[in-house]
């Protein structure tokens, strides 16, 4: 599936119109750095200079990050002879874009952090709009939501002290109204995320801002089709396809067309999957976008699957991970490499499979950051020792004092050393706080693990069972409710659940919003897990279901429970940028998912697998082959009772 537009790619556009020659936004391609190089020369003023330089750089972080960091530096050296601060902080605001680029989100951070600090020292108001919207971009990055929705807020807030009529700051309010969108589009807020791409979306049309109003119906289009909206989809990505031919905006014509493919091969429609995965290929290739290329090549060759026209879906793949590697997009590396397993699988050649299926866990977990488990550690060693060194001390010099006072002084001595005891024990209470919160969010076992050799590496399982639930109704019932009713209501639901799987050892992995998920077999492996595992969900759907008619009595709101289950292969490990996390990768988790999908409200829905693990313990009925999204048809049962 593909990805939505990127909201850097669409701040760079925009900020060619901000060095206030309208030209810059005029002209198109190698034309207008043509224009730009001529100018430079007869430029007058070392700051008109820096300007040119500067919208130079823009031009190329499309297609030459090299290039962009060349320009970025002489702009930077012209900056300084003048000293000029608003030059210095763009700089930084180019070198953060092109770390962004390659991925080094650390690196972006640091940089963007510096333009946003350079620039409130000159309070020049452009400058502060292009650090602030560059910063939040890099947050929403490394997945740090609350610092990104700050600065997109600030943002927001900065335009409204300027001329709100200017084309420039009508820019930057799309900015930010886009940045918001994506960061409740990647937490399924779709709500708010339409919401906002509404807001970016009018004042994009308002100032004839095409580049907005392409995004939006884009990034709109993705959230219509992870609904199951195809139609929808569909609509929305031609709007903005014929608004990037009309603009001629190849990268973005590229992406249109791979979007509608995805869709279309959700749709079932092959035929027209292909043409559009074919077109994206087509087109990326005239702008030398290898990234752009390889996603067409991966979404053919998993529709050719589909097709089971292996030789064409093995030629296909291949070429897409040729081009992942010469992009280094480690993502589109693991995604290729997961295809082809499963054309591999699909065609009896295990060793292939198990081949790529090694290189797809390879990539996968080189992607996982392990640097602030790493950092955790020490951070908490180093307090540990901090506190054991300084008790130590304390000791040694009551010690000392023992040897040399008399006996007059055993009564100061006598209540120092209560104070080395206390202190004893508030570092004693302070480790086991630590202890304490590490175990809450990650597994004993982890836990132990992390704090013994400073690390948690990600393991293999061959076989658990992972449980997802949802509550039906909850969006309606939701706009029922205030904010603080809300959260107790799904706290109370929640905390039972916890005390539910922690009588069977089931672990709990995370919640999205109304989605609870957990798996049993893990960290440690058992043979029982399936049998928990369902034994659970029978006793969480029995809680809700006595909830609902205690509810229904009272003439309360209540939720409605979906409760989906699978057993499979699973990858387990800690994550994250800045806040870290124990969890589960692979198809299992997938499936898991879809069956929570595929069911019925107050029903306990798990596929074949599971059933064939606990047929013997409960009584299940079958329901047929079910149309899992993305999956085919899969065997599912519902769970009645225990035999």
């Amino acid at each position: 599936m593909k990805k939505h537009i990127p909201l850097l790619l669409f701040c760079i556009s925009t900020l060619l119109i901000l060095s206030g020659n309208k030209l810059f936004a005029q002209k198109q391609g190698q034309a207008r750095i043509d224009s730009l190089r001529n100018e430079l020369p007869a430029s007058k003023g070392d700051s008109n200079k820096v300007l040119l330089i500067d919208a130079l750089a823009k031009e190329f972080v499309y297609t030459s990050t090299d290039s962009t960091m060349v320009y970025a530096v002489q702009l930077l050296n012209l900056a300084q002879k003048i000293n000029w601060r608003p030059g210095i902080a763009i700089y930084y605001t180019h070198t953060a874009a092109v770390y962004n680029f390659k991925g080094d989100y650390q690196m972006a951070l640091r940089e963007a952090k510096n333009a946003v600090n350079i620039a409130e020292e000159t309070g020049q108001g452009h400058c502060l709009a292009s650090s602030y919207a560059n910063y939040a971009v890099t947050c929403r990055n490394v997945g740090n939501y609350s610092e990104a929705i700050k600065y997109f807020y600030a943002l927001q807030k900065l335009c409204g002290k300027m001329d709100n009529q200017s084309v420039q700051v009508k820019t930057w309010l799309c900015n930010a109204y886009i940045g918001l969108a994506l960061i409740y589009q990647d937490q399924h807020n779709y709500a708010e995320a339409l919401k906002n791409y509404l807001a970016s979306l009018k004042i994009a049309l308002e100032a004839g801002f095409e580049v907005g109003v392409s995004s939006c119906y884009t990034n709109m289009g993705l959230i219509f089709m992870e609904q199951g909206r195809y139609k929808e989809a569909l609509e929305y990505f031609d709007l903005a396809l014929k608004i990037n031919i009309e603009t001629d905006n190849k990268t973005w014509q590229a992406y249109n067309y791979g979007n509608m493919g995805s869709t279309y091969e959700l749709l079932g429609n092959y035929d027209a999957a292909l043409r559009d995965f074919k077109e994206e290929v087509r087109i990326s290739s005239t702008v030398l976008d290898k990234s752009g290329m390889a996603e067409g090549y991966l979404g053919a060759g998993n529709v050719y699957t589909r097709l089971k026209r292996y030789a064409e879906a093995e030629k296909s793949l291949n070429l897409g991970l040729a081009l992942s590697k010469e992009a280094g997009e480690v993502d589109q590396i693991r995604k290729a490499y997961e295809r082809l397993s499963i054309l591999d699988s699909a065609t009896g050649n295990w060793k292939a499979a198990f081949a790529d299926h090694s290189q797809f866990i390879f990539y996968r977990d080189s992607m996982l950051n392990k640097e602030n488990v790493q950092k955790l550690t020490q951070s908490q060693m180093q307090y540990e020792f901090d506190k054991k060194d300084a008790v130590a001390k304390e000791e040694a010099k009551l010690q000392r004092n023992i040897r040399n006072m008399s006996f007059a002084g055993m009564g100061v001595l006598f209540l120092f050393t209560l104070v080395v005891v206390r202190q004893r024990n508030t570092v004693r209470k302070g480790k086991q706080r630590s202890d304490e919160l590490l175990l809450n969010i990650l597994p004993s076992e982890t836990a132990e693990e992390l704090k013994a050799t400073g690390t948690a590496k990600a393991k293999d399982f061959s076989e658990v069972t992972v449980m997802f639930t949802d509550f039906r109704n909850f969006s309606q019932l939701s706009k029922r409710m205030n904010a603080q009713q809300l959260v107790n209501e799904i706290n109370y639901c929640y905390s039972a659940f916890d005390d539910i799987i922690s009588k069977y050892g089931i672990e709990k992995i995370k919640t999205i919003g109304d989605s609870y998920m957990c798996a049993g077999g893990l960290p440690v492996p058992n043979k029982t897990h399936a049998f928990d595992v369902v034994s659970a969900a029978i006793e969480m759907r029995d809680f809700m279901l006595e909830e609902r008619r205690k509810r229904e009595a009272e003439g309360r709101i209540f939720f409605e429970i979906k409760i989906g289950i699978h057993t499979g292969p699973v990858v387990a490990g800690i994550v994250g940028i800045r806040k870290f996390a124990y969890d589960i990768w692979g198809d299992t988790v997938n499936v898991a998912s879809r069956m929570e999908s595929a069911d019925e409200a107050g029903k306990i829905n798990i596929s074949e697998a599971t059933y064939e693990l606990v047929k013997d313990k409960f009584s299940c009925t079958y329901r047929g082959k079910i149309a899992a999204k993305n999956m085919g048809e899969i065997d599912m049962y519902f769970v009645e009772r225990i035999l």
